[in-house]
């Protein structure tokens, strides 16, 4: 049987050699693979975005806005974050316009999702709301969604080009993004503010059209009116202001 002195020997050893291998994994770890594991971390908690630049209005020669852009916005609701449940449901639903029912029924996920979009006063209520989370985007809008249709047309959309004046003035309309780096949580949720701003987005230029909303509109429904009484394939007019040239209405 190995003496006292052996085995406390053989112990200051074994322990000599695991604080050297744990010195040795931590020289490793923070000197050699540093770098590596920041930017690893970086990685998961930071997200390099894209800040869209808010499009410019088109408005008619009178400054009547017919195509604009505003915020629209997304709804996430972390269950687990909620202070009252009960009290959740009856401000998300008619903040948003929804059902108790189905407010309660997405809530019994961990993280319930409303798509919208919503108008930025109807999600106003909800800001102050522990476990809402809001997410915003821009959208296009039309005062008057058939109005002059063909000729304000539409600004390219996922499998749709552009047409119309949305079209032939898009580098002016279009604006510059910016770029952010935005915070995450830990289950991979964005913050509703930027971490760290790049560059801020440049809004697009605002144009005004020599088109009269109002005579546009007259002219429309006087056309749409001897198409259908004339049982013809369609027709045109083009209303212009004799002294200078300009179109008030096509």
């Amino acid at each position: 049987m190995a003496k006292p002195s052996v085995r406390l020997r053989v112990v200051e050893i074994a322990f000599a050699l695991g604080l050297g291998a744990v010195t040795v994994r931590a020289v490793q770890v923070q000197l050699l693979q540093g770098a590596t594991y920041r930017a690893r971390a970086e990685a998961q908690r930071t997200e390099h975005v894209v800040l869209p630049a808010r499009r410019g209005t088109i408005y008619d020669r009178n400054g009547v806005p017919l195509a604009l852009t505003r915020e629209a916005y997304h709804v996430g609701v972390a269950r687990r974050e909620l202070s009252d449940r009960a009290r959740a449901v009856r401000e998300i639903g008619a903040a948003l316009r929804l059902p108790a029912g189905a407010v309660r029924r997405a809530l019994a996920k961990p993280y319930a999702f409303f798509q919208g979009p919503f108008t930025a006063s109807q999600v106003v209520p909800l800001r102050s709301v522990r476990g809402v989370h809001l997410s915003d985007e821009l959208t296009r809008f039309y005062p008057a969604a058939d109005f002059a249709r063909s000729l304000i047309g539409r600004p390219a959309a996922d499998g749709r080009p552009a047409s119309g004046l949305e079209r032939v003035l898009d580098t002016l309309l279009e604006g510059r993004p910016g770029s952010a780096v935005v915070l995450r949580d830990g289950r991979g949720r964005v913050y509703e503010s930027p971490g760290r701003l790049n560059a801020f987005p440049v809004p697009g230029d605002a144009v005004y059209l020599t088109i009269d909303a109002e005579l546009q509109d007259i002219v429309e429904l006087a056309l749409a009116d001897a198409i259908d009484r004339y049982d013809a394939q369609g027709g045109d007019v083009v209303v212009l202001q004799p002294h200078t040239g300009e179109v008030l209405a096509v």
